[in-house]
C-alpha cells in the first residue's frame, strides 16, 4: 500500500510546482524522462531474458519440432507480436513452406502453409536479397504488397518483420513476424532480437541435419550409402557440432555476464580454446582516433601487444578494411595479399579472418582471428564469427544503454532528492511558522505553542528536539530512549520525525512499530504532497497574477500606440497604468537635451497634473532614483522609499511608500523615464521589473512616434506651403512671359512675309531661328502653365461627346510627316464597337499627340502602331507601341516625374522635350477618370496604354 501511495504521488509531482514557481515543469520532464528510462530498462531485460531462454535449451533434449516451438513462442510473447512463423525454401527455390507457426492469442501451433514465387514474385524478390524486410505498412510496402489481397487481408496482417535464416552464405529460409492491428515499425533493437533468432534456428536446423542422418536406418542399402557419406560429411559435422557448441556457450555467456571487459576476454578465450586458432584479438573502434584498437588479446602475446597499445587505422590492412566496409575479410594465403604485412609477435601466420562487429551499419570493433596453416580459415570460420559478432554487438550495445539508463536513473534520483532537499528548506524558511505539531489526550496543537509542562518527559528528551542525535528506533541504547522516534523520509530526504512517548510499563510490541513505520511513510508521502500542492496552489495564483498584469501591459500599450498627439499619449499611458495596476501615482519625464534634464510631462489624477503644470524637472545628476535610471539606462527598485536618500519627497505625493522607475529607451536613445509609486511597501518584484520593462519600450516606441508624426506633419505643411507658392509663381510667370512671346513671333512673320521690306537670306535665316526659338519657348512656357494649373487644381475640362476614331486619324495625319522624314510607318487600327467618350477634345488630343510624338521621337527603324479598341468594362483602351530604342527598367518609374527625359538625366536628353508632356499627359488623363501604364524592353520598343471610362462621370 505505501508503494502504491509512493507512486500515485509520483504521478502527482508532475502538477506541483516549486516555491517559487519553477518546479512544475521540471518535475513534469524528470518524471517523464524517470518513466521512460524505465521503460527502456524494462524492455532491455525483457530482451535479455528472451535471449537467455533462446540459448539456454538443449537441442539433443527438445529436438527440431519442440526448439522451433520453444523459439517462436519467446520471440511472440517478448516483441508482442500475434504470429511468429518459420518459413524454408522448396525444391529450386520456388515456393517457401511454414514448418512451424506460432499464433498468440489462442496459443497454439499449426505448419503447412505454402507461398509460391508466381503469386508472389516482389516479395520472393526481396527474399533473395537476404536483407531484414522491415515493412511497418505490408499492404503497401513495395517489397511485400504482392502479398495483400491473397495471404495479409484475410488474416488481418498489417506490418511484417522477416529476418533471413542463414547458414553462412546460404539461405534456408525466414523468420516471419506477423503483427495484426495498428501499424507498427520495428526498431533496432526488435530487429536484433529477431536476427538472434533466426541464428539459433539455423543451429537447429543443422544439429537436426546431423541427427536424420547418424539415426537412418542401418539397412544394406543404407549402411553402404552411409559408409560413402562418411568420409565426405564427418569433419565437416564434426566442426558444425564444435560451432554450434562454441556458439551456445557464447550467447550463455553474453546473456549472463553485464560486466563487458569479463565478456570481451571470456569470448576470445573460448574460440581460441574450442577451435584451436593460433591467435585471437578483439579489437574496439576509437572515433575520435578514427581507428580500431585492441582491446583483448590471447595469452602472453596478447597482452605484450596491448602493452604496446597496438592499433590500425581504418582502411589499412586486413583489419582497417574490414572494419572500414563492414564486412569479413578472409585470407587463405596471407602472402596472396600484396598489402599484408607481418607482425614481429606473429611470426608464424599464415591465413587470417577478420570479422566486424556491427549495430546496423555502426562499426563497434572487429573480431581478428589467425592460423598458422596455410587456408587454415575456410567460409565456415567466417560463418561462425559472424553469428558470434552479432550476439556480441547485442550485448555491447544493450550494456551501453543499460549503463547509459542506470547512469541517468541515478542523475534523475540525484536530482530529484535535491529538489526535495532544496523544496522543503525554503518551505520551512518561508512558510512553516511551527516546528510541528502534538497530539496529546484527543488535542492537537502546534509544538511551539504547547507549554513543557504539558508534555510528557519522554517527548522533551534531546533524542527527540535534537535532529543530530540517533533515532531511537535505531540506537544501540534503544531500551534507554523515553520515547519511540522514525524519521519521515521523501525519495530518502529526511523531512521530519514522528515521535510517540513509550510507556515504560508497557512498551512498544514489535507489531506496533511495523505499523508505525508503515504509518510514517504515509505520513511522509501526504506531507510532501500537501507541499506540493500548496505551493502549486501559490505559483498558480503568481502565474494569474503576473498573467493578469501581462495582459493589462497589452491593453495599455494598445492604446498608447493608438494615440498620435504626444501630450495626449503620454497623459493616457500614465492614466492608465495607474488605474490598472492600482498605483497611487504614475508619472513620465521625458529628457531634454540641451538642459541635461528630466522634465515632468505627464502624471496621474490631480496631483500628477499639478505637479506637470508646474514644471517639475530633475537634473540628469541629481542624487534621485528617477536621474540614476536615466544614467544607467536600466530599471530600479525602491521597496521602502522612506529608508533611501534617492526619493525626492514631494508635498502632493504623500502616500508614496514603494517606488519604480524604467527608463524609455529606443535603439539605444534616451528618450524619457516612467516612475511609479504604490502606497504599500514592497509592492513591487523582480517580475513586476520585466512586466514594467515591455510596459516601458512600448512607451518608448509610441512616444518616438508621436514626436516623429508630429515632426512629419509639420514637415508637411511647410512643404505644402512651398509646392503652393512654386505653382503660383509659375503660373505668373508663364502669363506675363507668354505676352512679349507672342509679340516676337508676330513680328518674326511680319519680317518673313516682306511687309517690311525684303531681306537677304542671310537675314531670313536669322529671323527663322528667332520665330522657331520663340515658338518652342511658348510651347514650353505652355506646358509650365498646364502644368501649375493641375496641380493647383484649376485645370477645368470642356467635356463633349468625342469619335475617337476621328480624332485618332487627324493625329495620324499631323504626325505622318514627321514619320516620313525618318522613312518609319505609322498605323492606326481602330475596332469597330468602341465605345462613346465624354472628354475634353483639346487635351485628349494634347495627350494623344504627346504620346505619337514621343514614339516617333525615340524611333530609328520601323514604326508607330496605335490601337484603340474597348476592355471587358467597356472602357475605351488606347494603346501607342513603337519599335525604338526601349526604356531601362530601372527608368520606367522616373518616366511620369516633372522635366525627366528617359535615360533619367534632368533636361539633357539628346531627344530634346521640356520633360513635362508624359507628365501632363497622365494628369490629363486621371483628371478624366483613366490610368496610364507603360511596358518596355530594351532594344524591342515601348508600349504606353491609357484607358478612358466610357460613361459621364457624376462631377461632370
Amino acid at each position: 500500500m505505501s508503494k502504491q501511495h509512493e507512486q500515485e504521488q509520483q504521478a502527482q509531482s508532475p502538477a506541483a510546482g516549486r516555491h517559487n514557481g519553477f518546479v512544475r515543469d521540471n518535475n513534469n520532464d524528470l518524471n517523464q524522462s524517470n518513466a521512460h528510462l524505465q521503460q527502456q530498462l524494462a524492455r532491455m531485460r525483457r530482451h535479455n531474458d528472451a535471449l537467455r531462454q533462446l540459448v539456454a535449451q538443449d537441442m539433443a533434449i527438445l529436438g527440431l519440432g519442440t526448439r522451433l516451438e520453444q523459439i517462436t513462442r519467446v520471440i511472440s510473447h517478448t516483441l508482442d507480436v500475434e504470429r511468429v512463423g518459420v518459413w524454408l525454401y522448396q525444391s529450386k527455390r520456388s515456393a517457401i513452406k511454414c514448418i512451424k507457426l506460432y499464433e498468440k492469442s489462442p496459443d497454439r501451433f499449426s505448419n503447412g502453409a505454402q507461398l509460391a514465387a508466381a503469386d508472389h514474385p516482389t516479395y520472393f524478390r526481396a527474399l533473395q536479397k537476404a536483407l531484414v524486410i522491415d515493412a511497418h505498412d505490408a499492404l503497401t510496402d513495395p517489397r511485400t504488397s504482392d502479398s495483400a489481397a491473397s495471404y495479409f487481408n484475410p488474416l488481418g496482417i498489417t506490418s511484417l518483420l522477416a529476418v533471413p535464416i542463414q547458414q553462412g552464405k546460404l539461405v534456408l529460409g525466414v523468420l516471419c513476424l506477423e503483427h495484426t492491428g495498428a501499424q507498427r515499425h520495428w526498431d533496432e533493437d526488435e530487429e536484433n532480437l529477431a536476427a538472434a533468432a533466426a541464428n539459433q534456428i539455423a543451429l537447429a536446423l543443422a544439429w537436426d541435419k546431423r541427427s536424420q542422418i547418424q539415426t537412418a536406418a542401418d539397412t544394406p542399402a543404407t549402411h553402404i550409402e552411409r559408409r560413402q557419406l562418411s568420409g565426405e560429411i564427418q569433419s565437416p559435422l564434426e566442426q558444425r557440432e564444435a560451432q554450434v557448441r562454441v556458439s551456445t556457450l557464447v550467447a550463455r555467456e553474453i546473456a549472463g555476464m553485464p560486466d563487458l571487459p569479463q565478456l570481451y576476454e571470456r569470448i576470445v578465450t573460448l574460440i581460441k580454446e574450442e577451435f584451436g586458432y593460433y591467435y585471437v584479438q578483439l579489437l574496439r573502434y576509437d572515433p575520435a582516433l578514427d581507428n580500431v584498437g585492441l582491446v583483448v588479446g590471447y595469452g602472453e602475446v596478447g597482452d605484450r601487444m596491448l602493452a604496446m597499445n597496438h592499433s590500425m587505422p581504418m582502411g589499412v590492412g586486413v583489419i582497417g578494411k574490414a572494419a572500414a566496409e563492414g564486412r569479413s575479410v578472409l585470407l587463405g594465403d596471407v602472402q596472396e595479399d600484396p598489402n599484408w604485412e607481418p607482425h614481429n609477435l606473429l611470426p608464424d601466420t599464415r591465413s587470417e579472418l577478420t570479422v566486424p562487429i556491427k549495430v546496423g551499419d555502426e562499426v563497434l570493433g572487429v573480431i581478428d582471428v589467425q592460423s598458422d596453416r596455410l587456408h587454415g580459415l575456410t567460409e565456415a570460420d567466417q560463418m561462425l564469427l559472424e553469428g558470434l559478432s552479432g550476439q556480441l554487438a547485442i550485448a555491447i550495445e544493450s550494456t551501453r544503454l543499460r549503463q547509459d539508463m542506470e547512469d541517468r536513473l541515478r542523475e534523475l534520483s540525484s536530482l530529484q532528492r535535491f529538489m526535495s532537499r532544496s523544496g522543503w528548506d525554503d518551505y520551512r524558511a518561508d512558510r512553516l511558522r511551527t516546528s510541528g505539531y502534538l497530539f496529546h489526550r484527543g488535542d492537537v496543537q502546534p509544538v511551539a505553542t504547547v507549554s513543557p509542562d504539558l508534555l510528557p518527559a519522554s517527548l522533551t528528551s534531546t533524542a527527540v528536539n535534537d535532529p543530530n542525535q540517533p533515532d531511537a528506533a535505531t540506537s544501540d541504547d534503544a531500551a534507554s530512549q523515553p520515547a519511540w522516534v522514525q524519521p519521515l523520509t521523501v525519495r530518502g530526504e529526511p523531512i521530519g520525525r514522528l515521535v510517540v512517548a513509550s510507556d515504560g510499563e508497557q512498551p512498544l510490541t514489535a507489531d506496533e512499530e511495523a505499523f508505525l513505520q508503515a504509518v510514517s511513510q504515509q505520513v511522509a508521502e501526504a506531507l510532501e504532497a500537501a507541499r506540493l500542492f500548496e505551493q502549486t496552489q501559490t505559483a498558480l495564483a503568481e502565474q494569474e497574477r503576473l498573467s493578469s498584469e501581462l495582459a493589462t501591459v497589452a491593453k495599455v500599450s494598445t492604446a498608447a500606440s493608438t494615440i498620435l498627439e504626444a501630450e495626449a499619449l503620454l497623459q493616457a499611458a500614465v492614466d492608465l497604468a495607474q488605474t490598472s495596476f492600482n498605483l497611487s501615482h504614475a508619472h513620465i519625464y521625458l529628457f531634454k537635451r540641451d538642459s541635461n534634464a528630466l522634465e515632468l510631462r505627464a502624471g496621474a489624477g490631480d496631483a500628477g497634473r499639478l505637479m506637470t503644470l508646474e514644471g517639475r524637472t530633475i537634473p540628469l545628476s541629481a542624487d534621485s532614483l528617477v536621474a540614476r535610471v536615466a544614467r544607467d539606462r536600466r530599471g530600479a527598485i525602491l521597496n521602502d522609499v522612506q529608508k533611501s536618500l534617492e526619493y525626492i519627497p514631494h508635498p502632493m505625493l504623500t502616500n508614496g511608500r514603494s517606488e519604480l522607475a524604467m527608463p524609455l529607451v529606443v535603439g539605444g536613445s534616451l528618450i524619457g523615464v516612467l516612475d511609479l509609486l504604490s502606497d504599500r511597501v514592497n509592492r513591487f518584484s523582480e517580475q513586476d521589473m520585466g512586466i514594467f520593462s515591455t510596459l516601458a519600450s512600448q512607451v518608448a516606441v509610441a512616444v518616438q512616434n508621436a514626436q516623429l508624426y508630429a515632426e512629419q506633419v509639420a514637415t508637411a505643411e511647410e512643404l505644402r506651403k512651398i509646392d503652393q507658392l512654386k505653382s503660383e509663381f509659375l503660373a505668373s510667370m508663364s502669363h506675363e512671359l507668354r505676352t512679349p512671346l507672342n509679340s516676337i513671333i508676330g513680328f518674326a512673320d511680319v519680317l518673313l512675309e516682306g511687309i517690311d521690306g525684303e531681306l537677304n537670306e542671310r537675314m531670313e535665316q536669322d529671323v527663322r531661328l528667332i520665330r522657331d526659338s520663340g515658338s518652342h519657348l511658348r510651347a514650353l512656357i505652355g506646358d509650365i502653365l498646364d502644368m501649375s494649373k493641375i496641380e493647383a487644381g484649376m485645370m477645368e475640362l470642356s467635356r463633349e461627346r468625342i469619335a475617337f476614331g476621328q480624332l485618332a486619324e487627324d493625329v495620324v495625319r499631323t504626325a505622318m510627316p514627321l514619320a516620313q522624314d525618318k522613312s518609319l510607318y505609322i498605323k492606326l487600327k481602330v475596332a469597330a464597337d468602341i465605345p462613346a467618350v465624354y472628354a475634353d477634345h483639346t487635351r485628349i488630343r494634347q495627350v494623344l499627340w504627346n504620346m505619337v510624338g514621343n514614339a516617333i521621337k525615340f524611333t530609328q527603324e520601323g514604326g508607330v502602331t496605335i490601337t484603340v479598341a474597348a476592355n471587358h468594362q467597356n472602357d475605351l483602351v488606347v494603346r501607342i507601341s513603337d519599335t525604338g530604342v526601349g526604356i531601362r527598367q530601372s527608368d520606367l518609374p522616373l518616366i511620369f516625374e516633372q522635366f525627366r527625359q528617359v535615360g533619367g538625366e534632368l533636361n539633357t536628353s539628346s531627344s530634346g522635350g521640356t520633360g513635362l508632356g508624359l507628365p501632363i499627359s497622365r494628369k490629363l488623363i486621371e483628371l478624366h477618370g483613366g490610368s496610364i501604364q507603360v511596358e518596355s524592353s530594351m532594344g524591342e520598343g515601348t508600349t504606353f496604354t491609357f484607358t478612358l471610362p466610357a460613361s459621364l462621370p457624376e462631377t461632370a
